[in-house]
Order: C-alpha cells, then sequence, then structure tokens
C-alpha cells in the first residue's frame, strides 16, 4: 500500500506545520496570547476539515480502493482535540515531541488511525475481490 499526495493531503500538511509553529511561539515574548490562541484554534479545524476532505475524495477512494476512510477522521479530530487540550486547559506548552511521548491519549489516536486505516484498505479490498453472496 503506498502512500497518495492529494492535494488534501498536502495543504492538510501545510495546516499542521503551521499549528506546530503558531502553538510552539504560543508563550514566547511579544506574542498576544489571545491572537495565537485564535490563529492556533483556526489552524486545528483547517487541518481536520483538510483531512476530512482527504478522506472522502474521489481520487483517495479510488486509489485506496476504500470508500471507507472517512472513519479514521475520528481519531484525527480527538487527537488534535487533545493537543488542544493540553495547550489551552492544562496550560502546558510542551514541544510537540513531548506531547506525542508522554500523553498516552494522543499516542492511542495515532495507533487507533493507523490500525483503522491499514484495516479499512485491507478489508475494502477483500470485500470488492469476493463474490457476493446472495
Amino acid at each position: 500500500m503506498e502512500l497518495y499526495f492529494s492535494h488534501w493531503i498536502i495543504l492538510m500538511i501545510i495546516f499542521l506545520a503551521l499549528l506546530i509553529v503558531f502553538a510552539k511561539r504560543r508563550n514566547k515574548d511579544g506574542c498576544n496570547p489571545m491572537f495565537m490562541n485564535q490563529v492556533i484554534s483556526i489552524l486545528a479545524s483547517m487541518t481536520i476539515v483538510c483531512y476530512m476532505m482527504y478522506t472522502v475524495s474521489p481520487e483517495v477512494i479510488e486509489h485506496f480502493h476504500c470508500p471507507y476512510l472517512y472513519i479514521t477522521n475520528i481519531f484525527v479530530i480527538v487527537g488534535i482535540i487533545r493537543y488542544l487540550q493540553i495547550m489551552f486547559v492544562e496550560v502546558k506548552n510542551h514541544s510537540l515531541a513531548k506531547v506525542l511521548l508522554k500523553d498516552h491519549f494522543i499516542q492511542l489516536c495515532i495507533i487507533g488511525w493507523g490500525i483503522s486505516f491499514v484495516l479499512l484498505c485491507c478489508c475494502s479490498s477483500r470485500f470488492r475481490e469476493s463474490p457476493a453472496i446472495l
């Protein structure tokens, strides 16, 4: 199974990179925290929307032969919400690497996303290849 880089996944990567950059600069000197929080929220929303569009775009469905990739959206949504919770509610300004290494919920989201993505791609190809049972 090879990756397919549609324009939606490229946009998602750009927004995710910007999200990480702004999250890192959030508590730096000279940055307005309210403005930074708004920018981070917008970038998080754009990242989620771009991933959702990726999973339902016809070229991605055709490439992976799987119309069910949208199910993986839940892992992306709750993972990003958890990252926002760490920044805004717990008021921790950890680097993304620290969050990925220490936060078990985000680790579960990443593992769940990976397993569901692979299973959906494999299972949908099996259903496609097997004859219909009437």
